[in-house]
């Protein structure tokens, strides 16, 4: 029986566990995962190492000691294992070189963008597919090196992203997508027959990493701008958020209202409306208003028609992207003349 691991600690990680065997008719051998005691794991969006670590059953799990995988008793592991292949899907790291040479056939996960490898490596490419409005993504199943999603591809899917899919849905379309092409492929892997196709040859592009920080609401922006944000950044992510003094209000859900009904003189972020029946509150943009239903706050903020949402800029995002990747040429990024949200 082949040796198969899988490196992940998120829920899309535990649905590619609950599904490998069904769709390849192969079983995973090894699950490494970072464990939720780790300090790293309180920033990994749906961290769900305690699920997966209960559905391993009797596999055998490694709890990783460093999220980066440099630690002895990680490679130490690796080494030991002696897998045939190991699939990557919620890590969020690179798989240092010294993990790669132990494995027989190598490691594959999948990375892409609305473009198509080489443009769009780096961090968080389907947020920024919503965020800049893209109608579809391309993603590829690719052998792991040391580098920023350079290495050679397997094959690749195009998905749709429709009006109202959200990052949870795009993540779910991108899982499938491997599953599919790790069914037809991994027979041709394991035997070493597959023969992998380099990217092109057209310049990379890198996508900045977006934390948390990111999220924050920028009411001047249009109704179709910010519902793209908390598109983007909805949950399990950290949610897109406002606030009102030291309140924090984070939605989950909102969309566009209305354009010509409130005076143009209203300053966006006011709220106009609020439902106490359906819980939803109608605020002041940009271009007109926005309906909000699904929110939430940890300081039980009460909405009042009147109220004041805080606006932070989006040139302020823009110049805290820039200051956290001013290693990336301006000119190899992907977003270059607006950062959005």
């Amino acid at each position: 029986m082949s040796r198969i691991g899988l490196l992940g600690s998120k829920g899309t990680t535990l649905d590619f566990l609950h599904n490998f065997s069904m769709a390849t008719g192969h079983e995973i051998t090894h699950v490494i995962v970072l464990p939720g005691e780790h300090k790293a794991a309180a920033k990994v969006a749906f961290h769900s190492a305690d699920k997966i670590v209960a559905a391993a059953g009797d596999r055998y799990v490694h709890q990783a000691r460093t999220y980066n995988l440099s630690a002895p008793e990680d490679y130490a592991f690796f080494e030991e294992a002696s897998l045939d292949i190991l699939f990557v899907l919620g890590w969020e790291r690179l798989v240092p070189d010294a993990v790669l040479r132990t494995l027989r056939c190598g490691a594959y996960g999948m990375h892409g963008s609305s473009y198509g490898l080489p443009r769009g490596r780096g961090r968080s490419p389907m947020n920024w597919a919503i965020l800049q409005g893209h109608s579809h993504f391309t993603t590829s199943l690719f052998r792991y090196t040391p580098g920023i999603d350079d290495g050679d591809v397997v094959a690749s899917q195009t998905f749709t992203i429709f009006p109202d899919d959200d990052i949870a849905s795009l993540h779910t379309k991108n899982r499938v997508s491997m599953l599919r092409l790790v069914r037809f492929f991994l027979p041709s892997i394991l035997a070493g027959t597959l023969i992998h196709q380099p990217q092109s040859g057209e310049t990379p592009t890198y996508y900045p990493k977006r934390t948390p920080d990111d999220g924050v609401i920028d009411w001047f922006r249009t109704s179709q701008e910010i519902v793209r944000l908390v598109r983007a950044v909805a949950p399990p992510y950290p949610a897109a958020f406002t606030h009102r003094g030291s309140q924090i209000v984070r939605i989950d859900a909102c969309r566009e209202f209305e354009r010509s009904m409130f005076s143009s003189n209203i300053r966006p972020g006011e709220v106009l409306d609020f439902s106490p029946s359906t819980g939803n509150i109608i605020v002041k943009t940009g271009d007109g208003s926005l309906l909000i239903t699904d929110w939430r706050s940890d300081t039980h903020f009460a909405p009042e028609v009147g109220a004041k949402l805080e606006s932070v800029g989006h040139r302020w995002t823009r110049a805290e992207l820039q200051a956290r990747y001013n290693e990336i040429p301006h000119d190899e990024w992907e977003i270059r003349e607006d950062l959005s949200p």
